[in-house]
Parts: C-alpha cells; structure tokens; sequence
C-alpha cells in the first residue's frame, strides 16, 4: 500500500482549512438546505518541471472536471476527485483528490500517484491522470480510483492514454500501485473517458467502459469511436483483454459520450450513454441519441441500441457581452434507485437564446423500455448540465449550471449553480440556488474558447436525505487560482 506521506508530491497531512462562503438563496425564507460550501482543491503545488509542465504555461493551479463518491454505509465518508490542468495551456497534467469522514468539514488532500510525470513517470510527459471517477463497492469497505494518462504515440500525434485503476481499503487514506487496464497503441486507438461498474453481489467483479478513438482520428480530425470494455474477477488487480461492445453507425462521425455502466440486481449489465456527432464539436450542430446496451451474459454480448430520447447537444454558447464564446458539452447523466428504477437527464438546446433545457426519463424494467422524457422543473436558461443523483430516500437530484440572471452588457457573464430535486419520481421539482454569482467570461481562454475542463461534467452523490456536490467555479469565487473545486452539502430535510 502506498502511504499518503510517502507520495512524491506530498499530500496536506492536516485538514485543509476551508474557505466558507455566504449563500445567497435558498428554498424557503425559514430553512437554508445548503449547510455549507467549501474550497477543497488547494492540492499540493506540482512541481515545475520539464518533465510534467510547460514552463510558459503558468502554474498548474485550473482545478475542472469533478467527480464525487459518498461511501454507502458511512456517508461521512466522501471522495472527490479532479483534473489539474495549467492555466495558460489546459493540458491535464495531473490528478487531484480531496477525502473527508466528518461530512465535508474537513479535508485532506494528495494525487494520483505514479501515472504521469509529476508523480513518478518522468517518460508521461503528454497527460496526467484526468477524466477521471472514483466508485465505492458495495459494504463500503474498498473503494476505487479510476484515470487516464500517458505520453504521446506516432510521433507525437496520437495521445497515449492508459487507463489505471488504484483501490484503498481504508476510505481513501492510502491507495494501492495503480494497475493497468488498457493502453493506446497505433493498431487498436486510444482509450478515452472510462467508468466503473461494480456487481453488487459479487464485489471484486469490476467492469470498467470506455469510448475507443481510433488512432487515424487524430490524423484527419475525427475523434469518432466506439464502446469498448474490460472486466476484472479479482477486485482491480487484473484485467481481461478489451473488447467492442458497440459501434455507432457510420453515416456520421459518432461516438458514445460518457458512459454510464450499471450491474443490476439480477447481473444484468446496464450501459447508459448519449450517442453524439463529432461535428458538434467542429461546431457543426447535429443531433445526439441518449440510448441503452444491455447483456444477459456478463458483457460478452450486447443488445442492439435501446433509443431514449434525440436531442440538440451543440456545446457553444456565445458570450452576450462579446469575446470568446464558452464550451460546455452536454453530455447524459444517469443513475439507478434503490429499487432499481434507472433515471438518465440531458440538455436540450431550445429558445431563441438557445440555451438548454433539462429532460429527463426513467425505466423500471432494467432499460429494456424508457418513459417519455419530462421537463426538470422550468429549467430553460441552463449553460452547463446536468449532473444527476438519487438519495437514499429515493429523490431525485439534477445539479446544473444557470445564466438566468445575467444582463447583456454589464461585462458580467452572470451564472449561477443550481440545484433541482424531485421527491415523487420526477412529477413535481424544488429548486435551491447553490454557488454564485461568478464571471463564466473569466473561465480559462484555451486558444479563444473558454473553458472549465474539456469535458464541462461535475460532481453529485446521494446521501441518505440530501446530495453532496463537487464543482468548478472560476473567479471571483476561485481564491488558489482561475478556477477551484467546491463542496457542498444540501440536507433535504432542512428544505421540506
């Protein structure tokens, strides 16, 4: 096991001083839902080496690309983890994780260790860990780390991502070496945005997915891919070799977006995941499918495609005031109940400002059929979203970015994080105000678009009556840099 004090960066030992800031609304005039909203990623400074860093980039201080895991039997217990980038360039160049086992009081941070070349591999030079997720197994009494990085292949081309998988015994105090899962190389494409699934009735059998670019995509242009997926029979240690799972049909450069695995009750493996067209992100706008895979046989096959929705997923928004525009993907987001109900939410451009809207839809019969898609509440000015999440109780959660308030012309790109939650299935939604206001225009200019991480996801978990949340927020709320990851806690029972 690795011990966090022996990392080559060295973790905060101490608890991280948190940073409490005032929250502006809240549900009724009585009751304040969110308890309280924390700074947590001042990680460790990297150091500035050729090895890991430009040196014309800035410091390595853009905190983005957020994910949260809540442990099931101790909900104190919480994991979030992001993506480290540099200020002037955006490249990932290392992980971040923050632990807490007191609800978010209090934290200590470190880094994924071992993969890139801040932390142990001088020859990962090209990516830190990023795009990554961290899962807690069932019972609680393990919990896993999920990310890519690597060096560049052919000549510099063709990103080398690796996918490596740590595992702590501990709630997250120490992690294991990381282990590989899969690797890039010039034949079979690169490994990209995996997710983990864990069966609950056999807890060291993992399932890890992800979308698989084939290498001549970063030669032409066309980061199209397909669904591929590997399996472990031994808690992470080893790794079956990949296999496809699905293929989008060729008409258009598509790849499955974010994928969102599930093991069912009966072991019935669950793929959830939104079917986009690479022109969107060239700024062609085309329309995207949230679908469903499933397999009887512990993913050896695969169901043709179950369609749930289409949808306008288009990822750049206009700045009002002028300058560069935002991009913020939409990508589907989905989660299954206790009961084993599977919700999946998306963002759907409509209105004259073409902003997104927020549906959502649910399935009671293990994704074999899919409700109609309802509204989420009145959303229509949402930028960036959503996030979804489902509590012990059995609410509903979206978690979403709004321009609501903003006025054209002030030099202000008003935005705000916004909470929706459904106590009925979906029927009737609650909105709390979490985070903000703060200045999207002051988001990290990546060669004249702005950005809060490359894929604009964040983080939510459900607790037993409420949701913790991990986001990005840039300035003024960010205080150790262009952007910091926040916490929040929202206890349900304060707003009902």
């Amino acid at each position: 096991m690795i011990r966090r004090p022996a990392l080559s960066l060295s973790a905060a030992s101490a608890s991280l001083a948190a940073v409490v800031l005032a929250l502006s609304a809240v549900a009724s005039p009585a009751q304040q839902p969110v308890r309280e909203l924390r700074v947590i990623s001042s990680t460790p400074r990297l150091p500035k080496t050729r090895a890991c860093l430009d040196p014309a980039a800035g410091q390595p201080d853009v905190d983005v690309e957020s994910t949260i895991a809540v442990n099931p039997v101790d909900p104190a217990n919480l994991i979030v983890l992001w993506t480290r980038g540099q200020s002037g360039l955006l490249r990932p160049v290392a992980g971040g994780y923050a632990v807490t086992r007191d609800g978010g009081r209090t934290w200590t941070t470190g880094v994924p260790s071992h993969v890139d070349g801040c932390t142990g591999r001088p020859a990962y030079s090209a990516a830190g860990a990023n795009d990554g997720s961290v899962v807690f197994a069932p019972g609680g009494g393990r919990v896993y780390m999920l990310v890519e990085s690597g060096r560049s292949i052919g000549a510099g081309k063709v990103p080398g991502n690796t996918l490596w998988i740590y595992s702590s015994t501990d709630r997250g105090r120490d992690w294991s070496q990381p282990a590989a899962i899969a690797g890039a190389s010039l034949a079979t494409g690169v490994p990209d945005q995996p997710r983990l699934a864990i069966d609950p009735a056999h807890p060291a059998r993992l399932f890890v997915f992800w979308r698989q670019i084939p290498p001549s995509g970063f030669e032409i242009g066309d980061l199209s891919g397909t669904a591929y997926e590997a399996r472990s029979q031994d808690g992470g240690r080893t790794w079956s070799a990949p296999h496809q799972i699905y293929a989008p049909p060729t008409s258009f450069p598509q790849f499955p977006f974010l994928q969102h695995p599930f093991v069912l009750a009966d072991g019935t493996l669950l793929d959830v995941f939104d079917q986009q067209n690479y022109l969107n992100a060239v700024g062609l706008e085309h329309p995207a499918e949230v679908m469903a895979i499933r397999s009887l046989d512990r993913g050896r096959t695969w169901s043709a495609p179950v369609p749930i929705a289409a949808h306008s997923p288009f990822p750049y928004f206009p700045n009002p005031d002028g300058g560069p525009s935002v991009r913020a993907p939409d990508m589907a987001s989905s989660a299954i109940a206790r009961d084993g109900t599977v919700y999946v939410a998306w963002g759907d451009r409509t209105g004259t400002r073409r902003l997104l809207r927020i549906l959502i839809a649910r399935s009671r019969d293990g994704g074999r059929t899919w409700s109609a898609p309802r509204q989420v509440g009145r959303t229509s000015t949402v930028i960036a979203g959503p996030e979804l999440a489902i509590t012990g109780d059995g609410s509903i959660g979206v978690l979403y970015y709004d321009v609501r308030h903003d006025q054209p012309g002030d030099h202000f790109w008003t935005t705000d994080v916004y909470l929706a939650h459904s106590h009925d299935g979906g029927g009737r939604w609650q909105e709390n105000h979490l985070a903000g206001p703060f200045d999207l225009a002051s988001s990290p200019d990546r060669r004249g678009t702005l950005l809060l991480g490359d894929n604009f996801y964040f983080g939510l978990a459900g607790l037993p009556h409420g949701f913790a949340a991990a986001f990005p927020m840039p300035r003024p709320r960010a205080v150790h840099g262009p952007t910091d990851i926040f916490f929040a806690h929202v206890n349900l029972r304060a707003g009902r």
